[in-house]
């Protein structure tokens, strides 16, 4: 039971659209090696136009306010220029103490806190702020340190949420947005097809080929999918139930669909035995989410 090849077909499509061309090396029993060449032309970046450039679903924070508690004056300077085209207004401590000051005069949406800091720590910090304030917004740890016992410790100190250092910008909007209650985006967010149009464009030949190729599987998923429950071998049904997700990826993580079946892979996935109307229930779910694509 392999994958969809859809991969495979986003990737030639996006080369194509690029004057590239695309190769591919097979040697039976060891397997395939696939390569692509690209010309690209420099530019500096006086030469690049600011419309050459498509950016989709992005955030707009500009009514939220966040307090971002880092010693660090580099990284203060990274975060503001990272989260200047979000539009929130942002404001900075330099350590803890700092910050809790800044707490007695103004309210924040949200905090990111920097766990090692001088004079107070993040730990500290938030202990401190949980104290002293009645109303606390959200607080999301920043460490370079992302052990399953730093984690824990994260959680157990009260934190809402940690995030890695080095930041990685989409990690990090992600984190916040998932904070900040009805965060409008400039998408369509009614366009099931929204993230598919972002990874080849609106080009309608190459959509209705990946949806036919994502139809074609996803009735191979329904007929394994029944045969393993039906058959009592569960490892088999489990093992399409992870393949169906690969299945509808290409509709990306926000599709509903999507979040139908990680949500209702995860219920089956607990079951001990997974029953013939559980089944039911989640392919006629996923049949009744796609019926606006298929």
């Amino acid at each position: 039971m392999g994958g969809t090849g859809l991969g495979l077909t986003i990737v030639k499509n996006l080369v194509e659209k690029m004057s590239g061309s695309m190769s591919a090396y097979s040697e039976e029993g060891k397997g395939s090696e696939f390569s692509f060449t690209c010309i690209f032309e420099k530019y500096s970046e006086k030469e690049v136009e600011k419309d050459h450039y498509v950016v989709t679903e992005i955030p707009q924070l500009y009514s939220y306010s966040i307090l971002i508690v880092e010693d660090n004056k580099a990284n203060q300077l990274f975060l503001k220029y990272l989260l200047e085209k979000y539009k929130p207004s942002v404001f900075f401590a330099d350590d803890g103490l700092q910050a809790i000051e800044l707490l007695k005069n103004n309210k924040y949406d949200l905090i990111l806190m920097d766990i090692q800091m001088p004079k107070l720590d993040g730990f500290d910090t938030l202990s401190k702020i949980k104290k002293d304030f009645k109303a606390v917004p959200p607080v999301i740890a920043m460490t370079a340190y992302v052990s399953e016992q730093d984690i824990r410790k994260c959680r157990e100190a009260g934190f809402d949420g940690y995030i890695a250092k080095p930041i990685d910008e989409s990690t990090l909007v992600e984190k916040i947005v998932s904070f900040l209650p009805s965060v409008s985006t400039d998408s369509n967010n009614n366009d099931p097809l929204a993230y598919l149009k972002t990874l080849v464009g609106d080009d309608d030949v190459v959509i209705k080929e990946i949806l036919t190729e994502m139809k074609t599987q996803w009735k191979l998923d329904v007929q394994d999918l029944w045969a393993a429950v039906e058959a009592g071998n569960q490892d088999d049904a489990k093992r399409v139930l992870h393949r169906i997700i690969s299945t509808f990826s290409p509709l990306g993580s926000d599709s509903s669909v999507y979040q139908f079946i990680i949500k209702e892979t995860s219920l089956l996935k607990k079951e001990n035995i997974i029953s013939l109307g559980s089944c039911k229930h989640f392919i006629e779910g996923i049949r009744e989410t796609t019926s606006d694509i298929f």
